[in-house]
């Protein structure tokens, strides 16, 4: 069996005939199934994020071990990490006053360095979602707006399932 491997411009092209068909059909019909598409494509985009991160910034690409259990041990014991920084991400978040979103999570896992100094040189002595809220500025926490053209092919296809043409 062959295997084949998309370009990158192959996949932005199959995204692209992919978003442009689903809203033609946003626009044909009102189909309960196109929004459980639109759902599951945001999803999904989730998800890729989320591996993407454990992957590369938790150093899950590279295996310690060469044992069946020890592979497991590491996948489970990242996992369980990622599951505690989205939870701090979150802290940090509402100590803020934002949405889960507008928060780095790369840089609230860079920021621990930082607060775990500073616990250790006693210049703060506390929790760590406090601290990172305090210094989110200054550690690149706060992630900034970009400006945009227009509305996501998410959002466009939102928009055209609430008020067809």
């Amino acid at each position: 069996m062959e295997i084949l491997y998309a370009s990158q411009q192959q996949t932005e092209l199959i995204v692209e005939l992919f978003a442009a068909d689903i809203q033609r059909k946003a626009h044909d019909e009102a189909d309960p199934v196109i929004v459980e598409v639109v759902a599951l494509y945001d999803a999904r985009w989730s998800i890729e994020t989320a591996f993407l991160l454990v992957k590369r910034l938790l150093d899950l690409a590279y295996v310690w071990v060469g044992s069946l259990n020890g592979v497991k041990v590491q996948v489970f014991a990242t996992f369980l990490f990622y599951a505690i920084l989205i939870d701090l991400c979150d802290d940090v978040a509402e100590q803020l006053g934002l949405a889960l979103e507008q928060i780095s999570v790369e840089m609230v896992y860079r920021g621990l360095y930082h607060y775990v100094t500073a616990v250790d040189q006693k210049r703060y002595s506390g929790a760590a979602p406090p601290y990172l809220a305090r210094e989110a500025s200054g550690l690149g926490i706060i992630k900034r707006q970009r400006p945009r053209d227009g509305p996501s092919v998410t959002e466009q296809i939102r928009r055209a399932l609430v008020a067809p043409l």
